[in-house]
C-alpha cells in the first residue's frame, strides 16, 4: 500500500493557470515501512545493566507485563559529587517495527518515579528527593532477552528546593526468567 500526498503549488492569481507539469507534487512514501505492533515481544522476568549518562551506574528493571515496566538505577552524579536511586513506573505508548531493522522492535514509553539524590557539600551531604517523568526509546531484539535504550527524564526537585533538571541515559540490560 503506497501512501500519496498531493501539494498543490501556490499561484498568484494573476498569474496564468499551471500546466500539468507543474500543478501537482506528489510524493510517494511506503507506508510498510513502518508499523505499530502487539508488546508481546518486551523480553519479561528482572533485567540488570548499565546505565550511562546523567547519571552513570547500574540499571535495574522487572517486567512482568508487555505494557509495563519498573526501572530503576543505583548510579552517581559526578558533576555534582551525588550517589543517586531512582524508581519508575514505565507504561509502554507504542511498539513500532521497522522492516529496515529485521527483527527487532523499537517501544516508546513514559512512566513517572520517584528521584533520591545524596549531593556532597563542604563536610555533609544534603539530600535531595525529585520526581522523575521519563521518556524512552528501546530497540528490543527479538530473539534475545536484552534491551538497549536512551531516555530523557525531566525532574521536578522539591526538596531541598524547588527546581527543574534533566536526567539523560543511554544504557543496556539483559532479562532473566
Amino acid at each position: 500500500m503506497l501512501l500519496l500526498i498531493p501539494f498543490a503549488l501556490a499561484q498568484d492569481p494573476e498569474e496564468p493557470a499551471p500546466t500539468e507539469e507543474d500543478a501537482v507534487v506528489t510524493v510517494v512514501l511506503p507506508a510498510e515501512d513502518v508499523r505499530t505492533v502487539g508488546l508481546a515481544d518486551s523480553p519479561m522476568g528482572v533485567g540488570l545493566g548499565v546505565s550511562l549518562g546523567l547519571p552513570t551506574g547500574v540499571s535495574v528493571a522487572w517486567r512482568n507485563t508487555p505494557k509495563w515496566l519498573v526501572s530503576g538505577a543505583l548510579a552517581w552524579d559526578l558533576p555534582n559529587r551525588a550517589v543517586e536511586v531512582h524508581v519508575d513506573l514505565d507504561r509502554t505508548l507504542v511498539q513500532i517495527v521497522d522492516d529496515n531493522a529485521p527483527g527487532m522492535t523499537f517501544p516508546l514509553t513514559v512512566g513517572v518515579g520517584p528521584k533520591f539524590q545524596s549531593r556532597k557539600s563542604v563536610g555533609n551531604a544534603t539530600p535531595l528527593l525529585g520526581v522523575r517523568v521519563p521518556l524512552s526509546l528501546y530497540v528490543l531484539p527479538n530473539d534475545y532477552p536484552i534491551d538497549a535504550f536512551i531516555e530523557l527524564a525531566p525532574v521536578l526537585e522539591l526538596y531541598p528546593g524547588t527546581e527543574f533538571t534533566m536526567d539523560a541515559a543511554l544504557g543496556a540490560r539483559v532479562f532473566f526468567k
